[in-house]
């Protein structure tokens, strides 16, 4: 028989590109996902948290130089799953990943069925977030960054709270032509 002349092809691995899923960089689930799941095994065990000069809430990730506000983080990463599943029906619901943190705002006592329901609701987030492409993931992103700005302005805006409900005064550098 005779052999080819020409060589094989030499294996090139590629990176996960922007229509790669997820899964495939399991550092960036871990970096989502690991304070999440951090907090709830330190709850479960009885660690107490910190709470900042505040009074808020503060963790503190093992291995990690970053504090988190508790409460705003949970609540934050719930919202981005909200947005998630609005986009797609088969995006796991978030509504014990919400009763948990409403829980925790309001100081009240978490039972182990607490603590159980949101660490599976985690799971599978997780789960489907490894299925998402990056581009989808980065997607939800902007679009959850995109609205906690525009909850911010509209909290400082003044119309917002109702002061200054007669003559509003135009932005700096603008003219008025009468």
């Amino acid at each position: 028989m005779g052999k080819t002349k020409k060589p094989r092809k030499a294996y090139r691995s590629r990176a996960a590109g922007p229509q790669g899923a997820v899964r495939l960089q399991p550092w960036r689930l871990d970096a989502a996902f690991g304070p999440l799941e951090s907090v709830l095994d330190q709850i479960e065990t009885g660690v107490a948290l910190e709470l900042s000069e505040e009074g808020e809430l503060m963790y503190h990730a093992a291995g990690r130089d970053m504090q988190y506000h508790l409460v705003d983080s949970i609540r934050g990463f719930a919202e981005a799953f909200d947005i998630a599943r609005m986009r797609a029906a088969d995006c796991p619901s978030t509504q014990a990943v919400h009763r948990f943190v409403d829980k925790v705002d309001r100081g009240e006592a978490l039972t182990l069925e607490d603590i159980q329901a949101c660490r599976q609701e985690v799971m599978a987030l997780r789960h489907y977030t490894g299925q998402l492409s990056s581009a989808a993931l980065a997607s939800i992103v902007r679009t959850v960054l995109l609205k906690f700005l525009m909850d911010e302005l509209s909290d400082a805006s003044p119309t917002a709270t109702g002061a200054g409900q007669g003559k509003q005064t135009p932005p700096a550098g603008a003219e008025i032509v009468g």
